[in-house]
């Protein structure tokens, strides 16, 4: 299989949260260092894309992954967009997966699907990804590191929508009919802006929901 970055996009302003989610408890552990683990098994090296002026992250140091990383957005402000540049431009492998930081619950089945279509689709994908019913889950997906320049002229356009990126690179979206085996539910997709789904998250953590 092919050698993967991980990247979890994690410079979002969570304005709706009215906190930085990222840091956000969650068990023993950060919204941001969950989500994290859940990559650790299907990737060689991981980043977290942050904000400059965002508070630093406690990075495990249990041998989950050995090379953990912070990154920092090249584009402060342009949005998760801006999250894939910086992490393309630093990851050390061809392929990065890449995830939101709020995806705690997010399947290793679906990571595993994601992984493993590499090798499945041509040489000019740029992006795997995932779509439900016409909805695209764009941040959910594989990205490949060439991206990187095109997504900088983007940003330097004012260009800021990732469904933009896939509109103009070869793309394959995974149907759910594909995704649905390992992950029946969506409950990968299961997202949170506001406080009361903070909550949610948390008594699912508490229930054991770890997936």
């Amino acid at each position: 299989m092919n050698a993967i970055s991980g990247l979890v996009l994690a410079g979002g302003k969570s304005q709706r949260m009215g906190t930085d989610k990222a840091l956000l408890p969650l068990g023993q552990m950060s919204i941001a260092n969950a989500t994290a683990r859940c990559l650790a098994a299907h990737v060689d090296d991981l980043l977290i894309v942050r904000r400059r002026e965002q508070q630093l992250i406690d990075l495990p140091c249990d041998g989950v992954l050995r090379d953990w990383r912070v990154v920092y957005d090249l584009h402060p402000g342009d949005g998760p967009l801006a999250g894939l540049e910086a992490g393309l431009r630093a990851c050390r492998n061809v392929w990065a997966l890449v995830v939101p930081v709020d995806a705690p619950f997010v399947r290793s089945g679906l990571l595993s699907l994601l992984c493993g279509q590499i090798a499945a689709v041509g040489h000019d994908t740029r992006v795997i990804t995932v779509e439900n019913e016409g909805q695209i889950y764009p941040l959910f997906g594989v990205y490949h590191r060439a991206l990187a320049e095109r997504i900088g002229e983007m940003l330097e356009a004012g260009e800021r929508r990732v469904i933009d990126l896939l509109a103009r690179v070869p793309t394959v979206k995974l149907s759910r009919e594909v995704w649905g085996a390992v992950d029946p539910d969506g409950a990968s997709f299961c997202m949170m802006n506001r406080q009361e789904e903070y909550k949610a998250f948390c008594a699912r953590w508490e229930r054991g929901e770890v997936l």
